[in-house]
């Protein structure tokens, strides 16, 4: 969702905020950080929507490949069921 790209651009801007004000400067100090950490927010932010996103698509390539997969995880005998 969009959601994740802003949480991770506002994560960024956060983080720029907090690295200065560990080190007791001002918080705005430098906007440049705050800019370059906002688009490494934004960036990661839109990998893990792209991988969110493409799941189904990638689980159903992978039972297509592999179909006999969910055969064997259903023969597995459930320990509770041996007792």
């Amino acid at each position: 969702m969009i959601r994740t790209i802003f949480f991770f651009g506002i994560g960024g801007f956060w983080t720029a905020c907090f690295s200065n004000g560990l080190r007791h400067h001002h918080i705005m100090r430098k906007p440049q950080t705050h800019v370059l950490y906002s688009l490494i927010g934004l960036a990661i932010g839109y990998k893990c929507h792209k991988f969110e996103e493409g799941s189904t698509e990638r689980y159903e390539k992978m039972l297509q490949i592999k179909p006999y997969i969910t055969r064997l995880v259903r023969e597995i005998p459930d320990e509770s069921e041996e007792s």
